[in-house]
C-alpha cells in the first residue's frame, strides 16, 4: 500500500524531534546559547549586507542606463572607469562596516560585548 505524503511527513517530523535532544545534547545546544546581544548582531549583519547589494544593484541600473546614453567609446569608457571606481570605493566602505559588525559581536553565551570576552582568534592584528 503507497503511504500518503501525510504520513511520510507525519513520520519525518518525529523522527526530527526525536534527534533534536540528542543534537542539543551533544553541544550543539540551542539558539538561546547565543544570547540575545550575538542573534541582534546577526540580524544587524544581514540587514547592512542586503543593504549594501540593493545600493550595488542601484549603482548597476544607472551605469546601465549611463551607457545607454553614451555617444561615442570615450562616453563608455568614462562610464566604466566612473563605475568600477565607486564599485571600489564602495566595497571597501562596505568591508569596513562588516568588520565592525562582526567585531562587536561577542563570544557564545555572553550579552556583553567587552574586549575581555571576544576570542583572541576574533581580533584583527593588523588595522583596517
Amino acid at each position: 500500500m503507497v503511504q500518503s505524503s501525510k504520513d511520510t511527513g507525519k513520520k519525518a517530523a518525529s523522527r526530527t524531534n526525536a534527534f533534536l535532544p540528542d543534537l542539543q545534547a551533544s553541544g550543539i545546544g540551542t539558539a538561546e546559547a547565543f544570547g540575545a546581544a550575538w542573534m541582534e548582531r546577526m540580524g544587524n549583519l544581514g540587514a547592512e549586507w542586503l543593504r549594501f547589494v540593493a545600493e550595488r544593484l542601484q549603482a548597476d541600473i544607472e551605469t546601465q542606463h549611463d551607457l545607454l546614453r553614451c555617444k561615442n567609446i570615450e562616453d563608455v569608457q568614462r562610464v566604466q572607469a566612473g563605475f568600477f571606481e565607486k564599485a571600489v570605493d564602495q566595497y571597501r566602505e562596505e568591508t569596513g562596516r562588516i568588520i565592525d559588525i562582526c567585531n562587536s559581536t561577542p563570544t557564545v553565551g555572553t550579552d556583553t560585548d567587552t574586549e575581555e570576552e571576544v576570542h583572541p582568534a576574533r581580533r584583527h592584528s593588523t588595522p583596517v
